[in-house]
Parts: structure tokens; C-alpha cells; sequence
């Protein structure tokens, strides 16, 4: 997790700005960020309003290595703070609840951000949310990401003049307006950003386009090292919410460890194989894990325990996920 903090720094300036969760129109904004989302899970778990960072921020906010140092710590501090919260309250908030207490926590991390900058740098920050709310993007901005992108790549002047041409590192982060987010729009973004991606390797050398699958590479082993880290989280709320909720017993709790860990595995693994290509294939892989899972939940629990088990399924529905 340590490794990950200072990406999380970048999330947290990101949405500090005004920034959303970005998958981004063009290989050029896509690889100057390095996660998509922070948190938890997308509906009751993530800490909304603090997605998609672009670490170019650092470069146009002209940070100093003090202030970069802060920033980790206190995205460092409000992990702690997020992860002691969620266990202390797992299972018994609602959503509405959980909303609440996650803007609280949002705006205390805005403020603990906006100490540690300048009065230049919240100016500075207040006009890139502004361009970013008309649909612009700054061109400084623009220029850092493809500055990132040149120290990485080596690329030459011709090649920077040509990404500039073609309107590489202009993608509006998701959630911003002029964006669109429906599956309609996300799908042309993704052809878009395919074509403007073949662009880019027009553009390059072969060496280039080598150091680029490898750029490509690492970011991707990033996500799934992230994502690993976050499904271990995930987990350990669930067992600690029915544990609380259900009195398990060490041993229930191992085995309940066990077999959610393995579920996981499992879904991961058809997921690899089947790669489902649309929502309703996804959501059939998904019900069949879940009806696995809660299967082999009630054979490990006593017969009071699954009648306890069975009025929180009933109950589920306006509750934050507990299991």
C-alpha cells in the first residue's frame, strides 16, 4: 500500500482541482494517470469526489518537493482514518449515512490540501477547475502531460509538434461537462481513443513503440496491483460486518475469509477467460459467484445464525453492502 500512496496524492490534488475519474480520450492523458478511481467499491464503498488524478498537476501547480511530501501524508492519514471509520461502522450505516460522513470527509481533506498551497497555487487551481467545468483544458496542462509522455518516450520536437497537432492530452476527465457518460458515449470514446492510439504509434520509432507497451505495461500490473489491494479490503469489511452482525466465531470468521477470497479468485479468473463484452453477461458471471458464495456462507453458519442471515439479505436493499 505504501507504493501506492503517492499515486493516491495525485487522486487527491486531482480532485482538489476538480478533477474526475478519468479513463481518458487519448493514450497521451491515459498514460500521464496512473489510477482510475480511489477508494472502494463504485456504490457504497468508494470515497466519491476523490477519482481520476493526473499527475501533471504537480508540474502546473509547480509543487515543491515539501509540499508533495505533505500531500502523501495526508492522504496517507485519511486512508487510516477512512479504513478505522468503515470498520468501526460496518454493516449498521446507511447510505445515506455513509454519503454524509464521505462528504464530511472529502471536505476536510479539501482543506487540509488547500492549507499546505499558496495563495498563487489556489489561484491557480481555482482557474483549472473553471476552464475544466467550460469543457476546456488548460494548455499547460496539456503540454505537461505531453511533457511526461516526451521524458518517458524521448520524443523529438517534430514528434511533440505532431501529438499537439493531432489534440493528444486534450481528454476532459469523465464527470466534467461537455464529457458524456453514458454507455453510448463511453464506447465512441473508447473507438476514439483506439484510433487516436494507432495515431500516436504512427508517430513513433519501433524502439518508442516498445518503451510504450512497456509504459503500458506497468500501468496495467499498477491497476491490478491496486485493485488487488482494494478486494483485500473489501473483504476484511465484509467478514468484519457479518462477524458483528452474526457473532461469528474465529473459526466462521477464518472460513468466511476463505471462502470470499476464493470467490474472488474465481470471478477473477472467468472473468480473464470469458471476458465479458456487455452488462448482462457481466452481471450473469456475477450472479452465479454470489449464489456460490452465499451458499457456502450458510453452510458454515448455525441455524440461528442463518435465520439472523436471512433478515439481513431481506434488509439489504436500502443498507450499505454487509456481506
Amino acid at each position: 500500500m505504501k507504493r501506492l500512496i503517492p499515486l493516491f496524492a495525485a487522486l487527491a490534488l486531482s480532485a482538489f482541482i476538480g478533477c474526475a475519474n478519468q479513463r481518458s480520450l487519448d493514450p497521451v492523458s491515459a498514460q500521464s494517470t496512473t489510477l482510475d478511481k480511489d477508494g472502494f467499491d463504485a456504490q457504497t464503498e468508494t470515497v466519491q469526489g476523490f477519482p481520476g488524478g493526473d499527475p501533471a498537476l504537480f508540474q502546473v501547480l509547480n509543487l515543491t518537493e515539501e509540499q508533495k511530501t505533505q500531500l502523501k501524508e495526508i492522504v496517507a492519514a485519511h486512508h487510516k482514518e477512512m479504513e478505522a471509520w468503515r470498520a468501526a461502522h460496518a454493516g449498521d450505516l446507511s447510505r445515506e449515512d455513509i454519503r454524509a460522513h464521505r462528504q464530511e470527509m472529502r471536505d476536510a481533506l479539501r482543506q487540509k490540501i488547500d492549507a499546505i498551497l499558496t495563495p498563487e497555487q489556489r489561484a491557480k487551481a481555482a482557474e483549472i477547475r473553471e476552464q475544466l467545468q467550460r469543457g476546456e483544458v488548460p494548455e499547460e496542462l496539456v503540454d505537461a502531460r505531453i511533457a511526461k509522455l516526451s521524458e518517458k518516450l524521448h520524443l523529438t520536437e517534430d514528434q511533440i509538434a505532431q501529438l499537439k497537432a493531432l489534440g493528444f492530452g486534450t481528454a476532459l476527465p469523465p464527470g466534467m461537462p461537455h464529457h458524456g457518460a453514458d454507455r453510448t458515449q463511453r464506447r465512441e470514446r473508447r473507438e476514439e481513443m483506439r484510433a487516436k492510439e494507432q495515431q500516436l504509434m504512427n508517430i513513433l520509432t519501433p524502439e518508442q513503440q516498445s518503451l510504450y507497451a512497456q509504459m503500458k505495461a506497468e500501468h496495467r500490473d499498477k491497476m491490478a496491483e491496486r485493485m488487488q489491494e482494494r478486494s483485500a479490503r473489501r473483504i476484511q469489511h465484509r467478514v468484519a460486518a457479518l462477524s458483528k452482525a452474526l457473532d461469528l466465531s474465529a473459526s466462521q470468521q477464518a472460513q468466511l475469509t476463505e471462502i470470499l477470497e476464493k470467490a474472488h479468485e474465481q470471478l477473477r479468473q472467468k472473468m480473464k477467460a470469458e471476458r465479458p463484452r456487455d452488462r448482462e453477461a457481466f452481471r450473469k458471471l456475477l450472479r452465479e459467484n454470489l449464489k456460490e458464495v452465499d451458499k457456502q456462507i450458510q453452510e458454515i453458519l448455525t441455524e440461528e445464525q442463518r435465520t439472523k442471515y436471512a433478515e439481513l439479505k431481506a434488509k439489504r436493499h436500502g443498507k450499505t453492502k454487509a456481506f
